[in-house]
């Protein structure tokens, strides 16, 4: 348990690093904890069948599968022209499971991940422009 806490109490410290180079230090662990949030909080609203009540979310899912499943021939055709393919074709893996489709469970997973990156690409920003000890944090949230 103590080797958790120092590594832990490590990567808190790794946040206050300055910048070498390209590295960003604390860039994963940002990554990793706010996609972990997300898969979190995806545990408390997939179960409940919110995550599908708004119909556009069906629509992309089903899209999504329409590449692999459908009567008519499988393919990149069934993207269709009126929506964006990018969200289709990264939830195409995702929703190869039934069970992943039906449940909504395949776009939970893909957002959790989207959120990670995102979060570790806002954190190195703010890191690039100078926010990147704690207190630089506070008076970031401040103004």
């Amino acid at each position: 348990m103590l080797s958790y806490a120092g590594t832990a109490m490590r990567l808190w410290h790794d946040l206050d690093r300055p910048i070498a180079g390209r590295r960003v230090p604390g860039s994963v662990p940002v990554m990793l904890a706010s996609a972990f949030v997300g898969l979190v909080v995806d545990a408390f609203v997939v179960p409940t069948g919110f995550n599908l009540a708004y119909s556009d979310a069906q629509s992309h899912l089903t899209i999504a599968r329409r590449l692999f499943d459908t009567a008519s021939g499988a393919g990149i055709q069934q993207l269709g022209t009126v929506w964006l393919p990018m969200p289709h074709l990264l939830l195409a893996p995702m929703v190869l499971s039934r069970w992943m489709w039906h449940t909504g469970w395949g776009a939970a997973v893909l957002g959790s991940i989207c959120l990670g990156a995102t979060a570790c690409c806002v954190y190195r920003s703010v890191a690039r422009w100078g926010g990147v000890g704690r207190l630089a944090w506070w008076e970031l949230l401040s103004w």
